[in-house]
């Protein structure tokens, strides 16, 4: 169900307010249609500019820069991976020999399976009360970028408006990497839980952000 990919999507979190939901559905039946169709093989032989071309949202009359302005991030999912980098940071200083997967994989299999834990229903709602807390990071970047070329701020720098959108495009990269990650890791542990419909969702959320992420690329590869 199409429309149940873009609610949940909303539940955890990644779509803003304003975001139209059926240009949305719209985009999501894109690219799962383009997802089933092919297997990962088939990648291997198609050029970039086949790729771009097959996930070219324009064919439904949609800018990619509008379904941009449909997504966020929550706020709390830039602070987890600030808290897990610090962690390994001072963990590889006082034992540098030490493995962290092998040390958290025991502790992770006993957390995700255990039967006491309802953690779909834990993860929405954690997101959903801090909703509030949402990153506007592509958003404000895009109003700084406006103010600039508006001329409401005066620069000498000619390299100034191609560094802020070198940030621009490293933001969305980012958060599509972040995103992806994130995605992937939901699917397994829904996937863990025998969850197969929260499985179905994520895999092809992690599949539209890698598809988005490589899309980044492309489009900004002589930029």
């Amino acid at each position: 169900d199409i429309s149940m990919v873009v609610q949940h999507l909303e539940d955890i979190g990644f779509l803003k307010p304003t975001a139209d939901k059926e240009e949305l559905e719209k985009i999501a039946y894109f690219f799962i249609q383009r997802l089933l169709a092919f297997e990962t093989k088939d990648y291997q032989r198609m050029t970039l500019n086949e790729i771009y071309k097959l996930y070219n949202i324009n064919v439904l009359g949609i800018k990619f820069q509008q379904l941009l302005s449909y997504l966020q991030i929550p706020r709390n999912y830039l602070f987890l991976g600030r808290t897990i980098g610090i962690l390994i940071g001072v963990a590889s200083k006082l034992d540098p020999q030490m493995n962290i997967i092998q040390v958290l994989l025991p502790h992770l299999k006993k957390f995700l399976l255990s039967h006491n834990e309802n953690l779909a229903s834990a993860i929405k709602e954690d997101i959903k009360s801090n909703v509030h807390y949402i990153s506007q990071l592509p958003e404000n970047i895009h109003k700084a970028l406006e103010t600039v070329n508006s001329g409401k701020i005066k620069v000498n720098l000619k390299e100034l408006k191609q560094d802020f959108h070198k940030m621009y495009v490293l933001g969305h990269q980012f958060i599509y990497t972040l995103l992806f990650i994130t995605s992937s890791s939901l699917a397994t542990v829904f996937h863990l839980h025998k969850e197969p419909d929260l499985t179905h969702v994520f895999s092809i959320a992690a599949g539209a952000f890698a598809s988005l992420l490589g899309l980044s690329f492309f489009r900004n590869r002589k930029k």
